[in-house]
């Protein structure tokens, strides 16, 4: 089974695939997934200084991502990458972020912050930046077969660890706007 999903839903993937305490807390044994994908995820090192300074959207974030708890700091209980400390590196599922080359360069930041995460574990990660239209538009783009967006998707699925992006080199994140 792989999951996929979008923006913050691509963050609620990630938790699934890397969170123990939320896999014990459902019995779901994580070792099961056989991938995620993560389109123009976000949220993933909340804590990351320079995405808020690309992004000044913090208190926007925070009505959609904090953690109802006193004396808990929003940004640190909701990143993904320090589950890594916790995560069963082992059996994690391979990961495929993409991104939209029109991406904000925050939310790019966010998917490379991961792969670097994620990479620096030895978990399988393949990280696109793929000319879909933007941010909003990806899901559109996911409804046309013949798009860039939907092929990598469905390679993935059926390659699953052994997926690679033909002709791919890691894209630049200098070349998103803002």
């Amino acid at each position: 089974m792989c999951i996929r999903d979008s923006s913050a839903g691509a963050w609620l993937s990630a938790r699934v695939a890397l969170d123990v305490e939320v896999q014990e807390e459902h019995g779901f044994d994580g070792s099961e997934l056989a991938g995620v994908i993560s389109i123009s995820g976000s949220g993933f090192e909340m804590t990351d200084e320079q995405t808020w300074e690309m992004f000044p959207r913090e208190r926007r974030w925070a009505r959609r991502f904090a953690v109802e708890e006193p004396g808990v700091d929003w940004k640190v209980a909701a990143s993904v990458i320090p589950l890594l400390e916790t995560a069963d590196v082992d059996n994690a599922p391979p990961f495929l972020l993409l991104y939209s080359t029109h991406e904000w360069k925050a939310l790019a930041r966010q998917n490379r912050l991961l792969w670097d995460a994620l990479n620096s574990e030895g978990i399988h990660v393949t990280l696109i930046g793929v000319d879909s239209g933007g941010h909003r538009r990806n899901v559109l783009a996911l409804s046309h077969e013949e798009r860039e967006l939907p092929r990598y998707v469905l390679s993935f699925v059926q390659e699953g660890p052994d997926f690679q992006a033909p002709g791919r080199t890691e894209p630049s994140l200098g070349e998103q706007r803002h």
